[in-house]
Parts: C-alpha cells; structure tokens; sequence
C-alpha cells in the first residue's frame, strides 16, 4: 500500500493534473475524507515534532509561533487551516464560476497535504545529514506546491485559465490568513499562551 502511496506521489509531482484526476476519480465518502483529514493533521503533527528534535527551531520562530511546541495546539491549529483551505478552495471557486463538488475540494487538500507528507519524510532523512539542505528543500518545495495545488484546482473545477486559478488561490490564502489568525487567537485563550507583541 505504502509502495503505491509512492508511485501515486510521484505521478502527481511529474503530472498535478493527472494526479488530481486520479485521486478525484476514486469518490470516497465525505465522513471518509473527513476522518483521513483527522488522520493527515496527526501524522503532520508527528512529523513536525520529529523534525524539532532532530533541528531545534531558534527562539525567535518559537515566539512568532508559541503553539509549535505544543502538539496538540498544532494540531488544532493544522486542523483548522486544512479546513479553511477546503472551503476557501470550493467556495471561492464556485466564484468564479468552478463546477467541481464540495467533496473535490476536500480530496485535493488532503491529496496535497498528503504529498507534502512524504517531503516532510524526506526532509526529516535529509536533517540528519544536512539541516541546511533540509531547509533548502522546504522551502522550494513549498513554493513548488503551489503550482502543484493550481493544477489541482483547475481540475477540480472545471478551470482551463492558470491564471485566474492562481489568483483565486491568493484570494484563498488571504481568506485563510484571517481565518486562522481568529482561530489562532481562539486556541492561544483556551490554552492561556501568550501572544507574540507587534
């Protein structure tokens, strides 16, 4: 299963569009994608931590982001940005004139918060060699998904313009930002942390 996990990975790295038609042709259950939502944010979460462990962030990133060194307050915080990203992602489409399902929208998400596991795995094997190098990849590939999750939503909704997908991704990404940014402050509350001045 593990080994076409991989391959499935790989395909949607050489071809997003593809690989988004593969995965929204499987059409599994919205309580299903949900659960693997819950189960995508745990093993993200596992992941990050590790990642701390074996390269410990410097204390001005653990100011900007206080609820890193808590798991479970990153997982909420994961959660809840993997969920604005699913309604931003249908709602904004639907816009701009999108056609894809609220559950196309949850599938390409997960698939790519998915894909971004697997580079956090290789990131983690990377780290233990050269943190440096390990960071380099991170932060290419970051910019990388982007163009990855353009073709995803050009896909799930019908799109043939780049372009305008582009443009509602960062419209999406505007949304999400305060969004999270509430639930960032809700979660600091609950939890009593204090947050970062200025």
């Amino acid at each position: 299963m593990i080994a076409q996990l991989l391959k499935m990975v790989q395909f949607s790295l050489k071809s997003p569009k593809e690989g988004a038609e593969m995965v929204l042709a499987a059409q599994p259950t919205r309580e299903i994608l949900w659960t693997i939502l819950v189960v995508v944010v745990a093993v993200t979460v596992l992941l990050a931590q590790a990642m701390n462990f074996i390269v410990p962030p410097p204390p001005e990133a653990q100011e900007l982001m206080p609820f890193s060194s808590s798991p479970l307050m990153f997982a909420l915080v994961m959660w809840g940005l993997l969920v604005l990203m699913v309604f931003c992602t249908h709602y904004i489409g639907q816009m701009f004139g999108g056609e894809g399902a609220f559950n196309d929208s949850l599938v390409i998400v997960i698939w790519l918060q998915t894909i971004l596991i697997v580079i956090q795995v290789v990131q983690i094997v990377i780290a233990l060699l050269s943190p440096g190098l390990a960071a380099l990849l991170g932060f290419g590939f970051a910019l990388f998904s982007i163009w990855i999750f353009v073709n995803f939503v050009a896909v799930a909704h019908g799109f043939k313009n780049l372009g305008l997908v582009l443009f509602g991704i960062i419209m999406s990404m505007i949304g999400v930002v305060l969004g999270l940014s509430l639930i960032f402050v809700f979660i600091a509350i609950l939890f009593g942390v204090d947050l970062p001045n200025g």
